[in-house]
């Protein structure tokens, strides 16, 4: 039904004490999470894109659009509102069709999913499996019921104040902090009185719509906060450096540099050549700037280099295929290697900044087995950068296949063939290398080298794969041409040890990289690269079939 606009006018002035604004000095609230100590608008952030696989939440009912900072700080001060709200995504169909919800959205309210009868029974069905079995493996359908009781419980922590750990140990740096109802256990009776005074402060102004009250009270609630621990409580500028890097977003203003690069190659290939290469290398050195920035940040913030989940190697991957393009287009400078690393370093990092509902940017602590371990970070450094290779590899063979197969010009694809050959031989170096690292890593960690674990398998088929192809070619085995088709059927080797061991076959030692969601995406890439090489070798049989 069409909503009066007097009518969507009065209900939006009637939600303002409901809902808030967003806070310039939030980040000087310091917040303790899975052990990492974080600005309270990080955690924000990264609680609503659990909730609802966005940054932002729009309210269906006038079409105005929340903040993080908004959305999460409403469900603690007044948590009721925020109940009747459409902000839990489940996007997974089946589901959404057996738990009997409006199969036009995909985002549902917490109160009409947390008494959902369905819901319940399969969910104790999952808990009964993980009573019965340490590592059971479960079906999709099991997964994504887990996923949603995490997006329902972290709504209940949220409205409950559970989740919000801003209160410092007293003296230990890696102390367990407390929530503002449990003060008293660490600082007594009179502390826990002044804070909960604070808290009630910061409440009414929020819901009263008092703005500038609501900011000079958090800087004096974060300023009390820090003086009960100030040797614990993290510093002004380790808090601001995470903020500012939240706010910055360097790898989304990576892939936009790297469209923008791609866009000027593309139009200046008959052109203005000359100019456009020039102003494609200052863009993507600008990208491949922010991406080092974005990197070198968030390892400062982590204590770690990234490579603890796929969003981090997905990242790792897009930088080190524009990597290599610029050190390889140094040397032969002829801009396909420019033309082929852009498109794959703008679609991974689209990918990377688009779907936080699959690849979670959050950054968390190791988990135990992971921590001082300096051969996991050189061995997931190197594999990623050898996926990277390969995809360098992937996008110059799709070049190199379409110029022979579509538009007929066999001199133009003998360079392509060329440099994609050199792409193969630095993958094919870096994932043995990686592989071998692997295995020194796993001795160190579970003490053995290999156990035959699927994503060990797979990443032994991915390397075989490519070396089998290397020595085709230098056997005769087949031509550039059937080095470029395998170039791009091997890479689907590299998507399964790297994607589908995570969020398809979901078992194996590595179960701290496991994962759902996307699966649909992926198969749909797979079947059009099928489509791709079967269409072009059709075409290119019966070009050659009637010119000879």
């Amino acid at each position: 039904m069409k909503k009066n606009p007097l009518y969507l006018f009065l209900l939006t002035l009637l939600c303002v004490p409901l809902f808030g604004w967003n806070s310039p000095d939030l980040w000087q609230v310091a917040i303790q999470e899975q052990g990492r100590k974080k600005p309270l608008t990080t955690m924000t952030q990264e609680s609503l894109m659990t909730l609802s696989g966005r940054s932002t939440f729009t309210r269906p009912s006038d079409a105005r659009k929340f903040s993080a900072q908004e959305v999460i700080l409403g469900i603690w001060f007044n948590p009721e509102p925020w109940k009747k709200e459409p902000l839990i995504l489940v996007n997974y169909r089946p589901l959404v069709e057996a738990l009997g919800l409006d199969q036009k959205n995909s985002r549902f309210a917490y109160e009409e999913l947390q008494i959902n009868s369905v819901y319940l029974m399969k969910l104790k069905e999952v808990r009964e499996i993980r009573m019965r079995k340490s590592n059971p493996q479960l079906d999709r359908m099991q997964k994504e019921i887990e996923s949603l009781s995490t997006k329902l419980s972290l709504f209940q922590n949220l409205s409950l104040g559970r989740t919000f750990e801003i209160v410092p140990h007293p003296n230990e740096k890696g102390g367990h902090w407390s929530t503002l109802e449990r003060t008293e256990e660490l600082y007594g009776n009179t502390i826990s009185q002044k804070l909960a005074a604070n808290y009630e402060g910061l409440r009414i102004a929020y819901l009263d719509n008092q703005q500038e009250q609501f900011h000079k009270l958090v800087l004096e609630f974060a300023q009390e906060l820090r003086s009960l621990s100030p040797e614990v409580y993290p510093t002004i500028s380790i808090l601001e450096k995470e903020y500012r890097y939240s706010e910055l977003h360097p790898f989304r203003k990576a892939w936009i540099f790297y469209a923008i690069a791609l866009f000027i190659l593309l139009i200046t290939v008959r052109w203005q050549e000359s100019l456009g290469y020039r102003l494609a290398w200052g863009l993507i050195l600008c990208g491949f700037g922010f991406q080092i920035y974005g990197f070198v940040i968030r390892t400062l913030i982590s204590g770690r280099p990234p490579v603890t989940n796929m969003y981090e190697t997905i990242i790792w991957c897009a930088f080190g295929v524009v990597l290599f393009a610029l050190i390889l287009e140094a040397i032969y400078r002829k801009r396909q290697f420019l033309l082929a690393a852009c498109p794959v370093a703008v679609i991974s990092l689209i990918l990377a900044d688009t779907q936080s509902s699959i690849f979670s940017s959050a950054i968390h602590p190791l988990v135990p087995v992971l921590r001082n371990n300096f051969w996991l970070t050189v061995h997931v450094l190197t594999i990623t950068l050898s996926y990277a290779a390969f995809a360098l590899s992937l996008a110059i063979s799709h070049m190199a296949f379409w110029q022979v197969t579509f538009r007929n010009q066999k001199s133009e694809s003998n360079l392509l063939f060329f440099y994609n050959y050199r792409a193969l031989q630095i993958g094919v170096l870096l994932i043995a290398i990686g592989t071998l690292l692997g295995a020194v890593w796993a001795n160190y960690s579970w003490g053995r080298f290999w156990d035959w674990d699927p994503k060990e398998t797979w990443a032994l088929i991915a390397f075989l794969s490519y070396l089998i192809l290397l020595h085709g070619k230098l056997a005769g085995w087949w031509s550039d041409l059937g080095v470029a088709v395998g170039s791009i059927i091997a890479f689907q080797c590299v998507l399964m040890a790297w994607y589908g061991v995570n969020f398809v076959l979901g078992v194996g030692l590595h179960s701290y990289g496991f994962g759902v969601g996307g699966f649909q995406y992926v198969l749909g890439y797979v079947a059009l690269e099928i489509v791709f090489i079967a269409t072009g070798l059709m075409k290119h049989r019966f070009v050659k079939s009637h010119s000879s």
